[in-house]
């Protein structure tokens, strides 16, 4: 766990930890970001990014105000203090993870490659306004709330955005944050510099930070998902013999 505690919401906290590697990572190396319990399943944190919710805004469109008043109920997630429009608005678009890191090895800086982060599909269909940024001061925009996060000339598009924006089925968020190419050596020292923004402590959970070779990590899911198949699979034949071996022995009288 990161001990990084936030003095209070709307501050940041920079905070180091260091490690030692105790077995080298070949290149490139991802670092992805975790927060557990994070409930990106509950249906109204959900239905704020849906068609019913803020999609249109999410890929682009400009809505009336009756119809962006059905689509943003929550008045905090539509609009600012300042009385500025939020764009795109809704609970999911308005709670983005704005932590940032950085990654030293043996003092040297690596840098973060956030490309290639999010779904190609979901990149695509995501868009800004036409007119995207303007000198509008009646809106509160992507790169306006979250400055460190979000590229300013991407928006809608940013990867990590865009990331985001795909809830995940289980109570708990992991997400790529950038690679670096270099490999790490056994016994390098790695230290993590953590600009913490995003608060956690008012909803008892905790956040964390993972580096793993991304050969590693596509190995990892792609075993993972082939060992849900599998089980999956096997589940599926023992229910086919069960139900078999109960019509067998005890079938049913027909009429």
């Amino acid at each position: 766990a990161m001990p990084c505690t936030i003095p209070q919401r709307g501050a940041t906290k920079v905070c180091s930890f260091a490690v030692v590697v105790p077995a080298a990572m070949e290149g490139p190396v991802m670092l992805r970001y975790a927060v557990t319990p994070f409930y990106q399943n509950y249906p109204q944190y959900i239905a704020s990014s849906t068609p019913s919710g803020a999609w249109k805004e999410l890929t682009g469109q400009i809505l009336a105000q009756d119809a962006r008043d059905k689509a943003c109920r929550e008045q905090a997630s539509a609009v600012t203090a300042q009385g500025q429009l939020i764009y795109p608005c809704g609970i999911q678009a308005t709670s983005v993870f704005n932590d940032t890191f950085e990654v030293f090895v043996d003092g040297a800086r690596m840098e973060l490659d956030h490309s290639s982060l999010a779904w190609a599909s979901d990149v695509q269909r995501f868009a800004n306004p036409a007119g995207y940024p303007g000198a509008d001061e009646g809106y509160s925009w992507l790169p306006d709330r979250y400055p460190s996060v979000i590229n300013s000339e991407l928006g809608a598009r940013d990867e990590l955005f865009v990331a985001w924006m795909r809830p995940q089925a289980l109570p708990h968020v992991l997400r790529r944050y950038g690679r670096f190419n270099a490999s790490i050596p056994a016994g390098a020292n790695v230290t993590v510099r953590v600009s913490a923004s995003f608060p956690v402590e008012s909803l008892g959970a905790q956040k964390r930070v993972v580096l793993a070779s991304e050969s590693e990590e596509a190995a990892g899911g792609a075993h993972a998902f082939g060992a849900f198949l599998a089980g999956a699979g096997a589940v599926c034949w023992a229910i086919a013999v069960a139900t078999l071996g109960i019509h067998g022995l005890c079938p049913r009288t027909p009429g």
